[in-house]
């Protein structure tokens, strides 16, 4: 109890009496616990290689998916997801993490989809999200939105579509794999929630450069969903974060990185919202004349 005292879990309360306060009070939540648990599981067993691995590219930034903090502190190659595909044991924490974070997240996330479409917007497709897990957050719009009448498309991996529970006629759910040609063509909204910051620029653009070729220009856009980091000044929780990322390569990326980033696959940022819910940020880029 002195220990979880000292780094702000719960509060002395006299000698050897202790209370409850905002963070221990947060780890009795089921699903933070679950998030807490699942990032410990996938990220932490690799941070006592953090040193020497950042020695090793001149404590430079990762820039190649294949030689991450995991990849070092392991010896496997391959990318993180693609070593969690074949290692059933390691999938299940993790995806059960991430659908904790969506979960404490909810209503935020919805609001924020949900706010991207006025009542007179009109599609055949309206809005596709890329790595959207099991498409819940869209069954969640469609059923909150009536109105909104194109059609929304859930993209992610085969394992994550293929535990979809049936909804028919809400959505479209489509195994893709976000680092091949992009096959829903001339949407409304393309839409990337907490995908990029997992990745290294140059995944990155290879991501975006799929998404861009599918892109009509003039009508349709792009919609990040990520933190938007300040130049200076950035908050305990981004920090430490950016860190965990270090993992997969990933990083979390200031305004001006993420206008350098879709500026170079040939992007024009025309919306940039720091805050919408949350630790997340708002991006929105249309293809450049």
């Amino acid at each position: 109890m002195r220990a979880l005292n000292v780094v702000g879990i719960f509060t002395e309360a006299g000698e050897n009496r202790y209370a409850h306060n905002d963070t221990s009070i947060k780890l009795t939540n089921k699903q933070f616990r679950t998030l807490v648990t699942g990032l410990s599981n996938n990220f932490s067993r690799y941070m006592p290689q953090l040193p020497s691995y950042l020695s090793s590219l001149s404590f430079t930034n990762p820039s190649d998916s294949q030689n991450t903090l995991f990849n070092y502190a392991t010896n496997n190659s391959g990318t993180f997801f693609d070593w969690l595909q074949s290692n059933p044991s390691e999938l299940a924490p993790f995806t059960a993490a991430m659908t904790a974070s969506s979960a404490m997240n909810r209503n935020n996330v919805i609001a924020t989809v949900s706010s991207l479409f006025t009542p007179s917007t009109t599609a055949d497709v309206l809005l596709v999200d890329i790595g959207s897990g099991r498409g819940l957050i869209l069954d969640e719009v469609r059923t909150q939105r009536p109105d909104l009448t194109g059609l929304m498309v859930a993209q992610d991996l085969p394992h994550e579509i293929a535990g979809r529970q049936p909804n028919p006629g809400a959505i479209e759910a489509m195994a893709y794999d976000f680092f091949t040609p992009q096959p829903v063509k001339g949407a409304h909204t393309y839409y990337l929630r907490h995908v990029l910051h997992e990745w290294p620029d140059a995944a990155c653009k290879a991501i975006l450069r799929n998404t861009v070729e599918a892109m009509t220009k003039g009508y349709s856009r792009l919609v990040v969903v990520d933190a938007v980091l300040p130049n200076t000044g950035v908050g305990l929780f981004a920090a430490l974060l950016d860190i965990n990322m270090i993992a997969l390569g990933g990083i979390e990326r200031t305004e001006r990185h993420w206008r350098e980033l879709l500026e170079s696959v040939g992007m024009k940022v025309v919306v940039v919202k720091t805050v919408v819910g949350g630790r997340d940020g708002l991006i929105e880029a249309v293809v450049a004349e």
